[in-house]
């Protein structure tokens, strides 16, 4: 072992091999509240990360003005809004390979509409992978990269809590206040979790003006890995237009590309979760419900919270 180190700050010592450089111990910190679905505290990160408390404060504070991390109101750290874009970055061009992305610049190409593909991280929906409009011309709403979206609220959420487990919907939900952002935003717990079965029963989540009045998203769920990974996939546009789209088959699409996403990243066992592997039967099934949403949409009215 190497010589030990001294923090003449506060008497701690650090322990090396050989000397560790500010990059080195920031990314250990990283790596511990990264690793972490509750938070840590400075006393934990620090020792976990074998670093002593000022030190690691130092570097915390350097992370954070980064938004690699963030400090909550408990003084616990988590993972902020700069660590998750970074990861969806890699997830995107690495993991989620070129299938992926073809099927996504595929819906994107035939529609020039904003999908995204947004994935369940420690309790919180995340934007991973999004592709927006390639058409100058056209007027476009965009979901950027690492993007969080309210469980009671988002499209993308909805079609990923609807399809897991009851568990899953409640423990998010009562993680979130559930704060309107227009006067169609379902705030009552009861009426959302009424709104997930809805949802389950449709096919596919509908986020109508709940998040800013003039725009609706639409989102489905996918399947992937053992089948115990939360995806969905989303198309986010003006209101207007995407329900017209919706009228021309943008639902249907959407859900068989749901199933070729899940079979593109990885296979799924047979008989675990709910599985899009038969998207024109479960669409078919749908289409009446999606229907009288359509008719609902169309009046100018809303859904009031329950899209």
């Amino acid at each position: 072992m190497g010589s030990p180190r001294v923090d003449k700050g506060r008497g701690a010592i650090e322990h090396s091999e050989t000397p560790r450089g500010s990059v080195d111990k920031a990314l250990s910190i990283l790596t511990e509240v990264a690793g972490s679905s509750n938070g840590l505290t400075l006393s934990v990160i620090a020792r976990k990360a074998g670093l002593s408390p000022a030190t690691c404060h130092r570097l915390l504070r350097t992370l954070a003005r980064r938004q690699l991390v963030l400090r909550d109101s408990s003084g616990q750290y988590r993972q902020g809004i700069g660590l998750l874009k970074l990861a969806a970055a890699v997830t995107s061009s690495s993991v989620l390979g070129e299938p992926t992305e073809a099927i996504l610049r595929s819906l994107r190409d035939r529609w020039q509409e904003c999908f995204y593909l947004s994935v369940l991280v420690d309790g919180e929906v995340v934007c991973i992978r999004s592709v927006a409009t390639t058409d100058p011309n056209r007027m476009g709403v965009y979901v950027p990269l690492g993007r969080r979206f309210p469980a009671y609220a988002a499209a993308a959420a909805k079609a990923i809590l609807a399809f897991g487990p009851p568990e899953l919907a409640k423990r998010a939900l009562a993680n979130e206040e559930l704060v309107p952002f227009t006067r169609f935003t379902n705030t009552s717990r009861d009426k959302v979790l009424s709104e997930l079965q809805l949802t389950r029963q449709r096919g596919h989540a509908v986020c109508d003006q709940e998040m800013e009045i003039g725009v609706i998203a639409f989102a489905v769920p996918v399947v992937v890995g053992n089948g115990e990974e939360e995806w969905s996939l989303g198309v986010i546009g003006p209101r207007e237009r995407l329900v017209g789209s919706v009228h021309e088959g943008l639902i249907r699409e959407m859900m068989a590309s749901a199933s070729l996403l899940g079979t593109s990243t990885s296979a799924v066992p047979a008989g675990q979760r709910v599985r899009l592997a038969e998207p024109s039967h479960r669409a078919n099934e749908a289409s009446a419900q999606t229907d009288e949403l359509l008719a609902e949409v169309g009046s100018g009215q809303g859904t009031n919270g329950t899209g």
